[in-house]
């Protein structure tokens, strides 16, 4: 509903859907999650987006996960901070160094 500029249904409906997702023990709750994230992105809501992003699980796709990434280091870019969520970004900018 998001990209159909329909962003107060999609809010009405997001913690419902959630909720249900998370009391059937949906596999689709991260799916749930990551579209909320990347929606409140579009809509420039980093802080709700930051919420959502941390609720997923490490348990993703590779193409999730660098949704995930993505989305952190876009905020975190535009924020003028560094990484929001911690991964191997940190870690292999360090072995790197270290190597040298």
């Amino acid at each position: 509903m998001g990209n159909l500029d329909r962003v107060a249904e999609f809010e009405a409906a997001l913690s419902p859907t959630i909720a249900l997702a998370e009391s059937q023990g949906s596999p689709r709750l991260v799916g749930l999650q990551r579209i909320a994230a990347l929606t409140f992105l579009d809509y420039g809501d980093w802080d709700r987006a930051l919420l959502h992003l941390d609720q997923t699980t490490d348990a993703l796709t590779q193409f999730e996960a660098l949704q995930r990434s993505g989305a952190a280091a876009l905020i975190a870019l535009r924020r003028g901070t560094g990484p929001r969520l911690s991964g191997t970004s940190r870690r292999s900018r360090t072995s790197r160094t270290s190597a040298a």
